[in-house]
Formats: structure tokens, C-alpha cells, sequence
């Protein structure tokens, strides 16, 4: 942080009673008792009217909002109590906004007057990278039999979706005859009962695992997939995809995702809504060798485009044109 600027951080009461107190009282008087020349809300809310200290004319100090991953509430996404009924209020009381997406962007540039919309880019605060031969046989033999396996993020995701993954990955096992096996990946280290059962009586039951990727041991599953496969909108921001892409493992994601834009033709894109639609890119992946060198290389170059290095540059670019600056010779 350059010299001069200070940073006062606060955590806000738990329950929506709390929340109330944090955006209408509590960050008001923080900010004034401290003189701060701006305030980073998470959630996409802004807090009442904040003033500096002195008479009620005095500028009001900016507040720069982190917006949720899907700041459109008509797509779904995870949200805050107050954070819909707020929206409009506090996209006028932003003196900047954070999102992720060019999607985002455009539509809260849609939304009426309001802020300036900057998009901040994900990147993973880990460093995975292609796996030498011996140990992408070590991993295969320790969760797919040595076989080459698909992988499927679904943390999050119910039963009736992890379904539509097995439906495509049953149609991707009749037409190629492959020994190929897919890896569903959750939240958890065991399926809930109900999908537990699901695959006991599925009928490539044989080649299919459950497996929870957490730390090393999940880069490293990652790291050995043939493919790695997001079908589904998960709390990620699109870094596991930005793994997959450092260790060379082409890339298969869900329309639902939203990751299209950001991703552009670095990845595959199915609807999964139809089965087929997943069945069909494994297999141009499995089939088509040229084409899966093609998404390793433009992945690679997309993870050129996505450094800390170049989001906190643009954070700070926004941040500079809202928040006070400090005397001259004091950077």
C-alpha cells in the first residue's frame, strides 16, 4: 500500500438485524469518527449517507462496492438479505464498483445512473503447473484404476444436475467405447445419500468416482485430468479454470457458468440443459487431438492476461479516481 494511506478494517454483526446496524449506523460513524477518505463494502450494499466531519455540506466521503459474482439478482446468485431491495440506492451512492465480469459491467452500466463499473480479473493464489509423467500415473492409478479420467467440478450443485453430468457422460461411453473415467468433484468427501445411491445403480457405475479436491492433492487431480469439465455456476470466479489451464488440461464449461466472455475460446461451451451438448465436446476432445492442443495454448495465453499483478493495477486505477489524493511527495 503506498506510504500515507492507512487501512481500518471491521466486521459487522451476524443476521439481518445486524446487518442493519452495520450499513446504517455503524459504518456511518466509523467512518467520520476516522475521517476515512473511502469505504470497500462487500455485497454489493453501500451504507447511508456517509458525511465527512463538519456541517452536513461537506463532500460525502466515497464508497467504492464489491459487487456479488452475478450482480444481476434476476441470474441467481448469492446475495446478501438487503442486497436486491438496496440495489438501486446503492449503485447511486457509489463512487465506484468492483465486478467480475464484462457481463456485469454492462449491465450495471444498463442500470441508470450510478457508478463507474470496473471489471477485476480472478486469479488463483496458487501456482499449479503440468504434472511430469510419472506423476500423472500415480495420481490416475490412485483415482481412476491408471485410466485416463475426466473431471467434473459440482461442488454445489444438486442431484438433479450431477445427473445431467452422468446422462453426458453416458452417451460419451456409448459412442466411443472408450475406457475413459469421469471423477466428480465436491464440496464434500462423500455424495449425499440420495446420489449415493444414484450411482450405485448407474450403469457405468465402474467408471465413475467421487473425490474432494482441496489443496495440493487437488491441484495435482486436476493437474493429471485429460479434461477438466465446470459444468454448472459455482462460488469460484473461474479459478479452478485458470489451474487447469497453468497445468496444460484443456477446459469444458457450462453455459451457466457465465464464464463465456472472460474465457472466450479457450474453453468449450455446453448447454446443460441437453445432455448431449457435454457428450458431444468430451468427445471432439477425446477424438480431435489438434483441437485439444489448440485450448491448451490459448488457456496458456489467457493466463498470461490474468496476473495479480495486472488486477491490482486496475483496483488501484479506479481507487485513484475516487479517493482522495495525498499531498504531493507523500507517495
Amino acid at each position: 500500500m503506498p506510504a500515507g494511506f492507512s487501512l481500518l478494517v471491521r466486521r459487522s454483526f451476524p443476521g439481518r438485524p445486524g446487518w442493519r446496524i452495520w450499513y446504517d449506523w455503524l459504518i456511518p460513524r466509523l467512518a467520520k469518527k476516522h475521517k476515512a477518505d473511502a469505504i470497500f463494502l462487500t455485497g454489493g450494499i453501500a451504507a447511508a449517507p456517509v458525511t465527512g466531519k463538519g456541517t452536513a455540506s461537506t463532500m460525502t466521503i466515497p464508497q467504492c462496492l464489491w459487487m456479488p459474482e452475478k450482480a444481476n439478482p434476476k441470474e441467481g446468485g448469492d446475495y446478501l438479505p438487503l442486497y436486491s431491495r438496496r440495489l438501486k440506492e446503492s449503485l447511486s451512492r457509489a463512487g465506484l464498483v468492483f465486478c467480475f465480469s464484462d457481463r456485469d459491467k454492462q449491465w450495471l452500466d444498463g442500470s441508470g445512473p450510478g457508478a463507474d463499473a470496473v471489471v477485476v480479473s480472478p486469479w488463483s493464489s496458487r501456482e499449479s503447473s503440468p504434472l511430469l509423467p510419472e506423476e500423472r500415473d500415480a495420481i490416475k492409478q490412485q483415482y481412476a484404476n491408471g485410466r485416463e479420467y475426466f473431471l467434473a467440478d459440482v461442488a454445489g450443485a444438486g442431484e438433479e444436475k450431477i445427473t445431467r453430468v452422468l446422462k453426458s457422460f453416458s452417451l460419451f461411453k456409448k459412442r466411443q467405447l472408450s475406457n475413459l473415467q469421469l471423477i466428480l468433484s465436491g464440496g464434500a468427501s462423500t455424495p449425499g445419500a440420495r446420489l449415493q445411491q444414484r450411482l450405485e445403480t448407474y450403469k457405468y457405475r465402474e467408471d465413475v468416482s467421487w473425490a474432494q479436491r482441496q489443496g495440493e492433492a487437488g491441484e495435482k487431480l486436476t493437474a493429471a485430468a485429460y479434461a477438466f469439465l465446470l459444468p454448472f455456476a459455482a462460488k469460484t470466479l473461474g479459478i479452478p479454470v485458470l489451474d487447469a489451464w497453468r497445468s496444460k488440461v484443456p477446459v469444458i464449461i457450462g453455459t451457466e457458468t457465465g464464464l463465456q466472455p472472460w474465457a472466450g475460446d479457450a474453453v468449450l461451451v455446453a448447454d446443460m440443459e441437453d445432455p448431449a451438448s457435454l457428450a458431444t465436446h468430451m468427445m471432439t476432445v477425446y477424438k480431435d487431438e489438434r483441437l485439444r492442443t489448440e485450448l491448451i495454448e490459448k488457456g496458456r495465453r489467457r493466463v498470461a492476461a490474468n496476473t495479480p499483478r495486472q488486477t491490482l493495477d486496475a483496483i488501484w486505477a479506479g481507487l485513484t479516481r475516487v479517493i482522495r489524493q495525498p499531498a504531493a511527495g507523500s507517495m
